[in-house]
């Protein structure tokens, strides 16, 4: 759900610059954040407000944990249980 939310909101930014789709007010949002070094609110919460990933203060932080968590559960996937866990990447804390 993350992943699919970021990338709809580059794919939109994308497509908003290069004037393709309209720039509506919530992808005018995220280039700011994205500007100012902020998650965009849309990657931390869903549209009922209900919190749907972790909070940091910085995008950089934010992007770093993001593949951290997707190569731990990925390469759970592609290969056998590992040996030791990156344990908070399983919660919201």
């Amino acid at each position: 759900m993350v992943l699919t939310s970021v990338r709809t909101t580059l794919t939109n930014i994308i497509e908003a610059i290069d004037g393709n789709i309209i720039m509506t007010p919530d992808i005018m949002d995220a280039i700011d954040k994205i500007a100012d070094s902020i998650a965009p609110t849309n990657w931390m919460y869903d549209a009922s407000g209900a919190e749907i990933s972790w909070i940091l203060p910085g995008l950089g932080a934010w992007v770093t944990s993001l593949f951290e968590r997707y190569n731990q559960l990925n390469n759970w996937l592609r290969t056998s249980r590992p040996n030791t866990f990156w344990l908070t990447g399983f919660f919201n804390p």
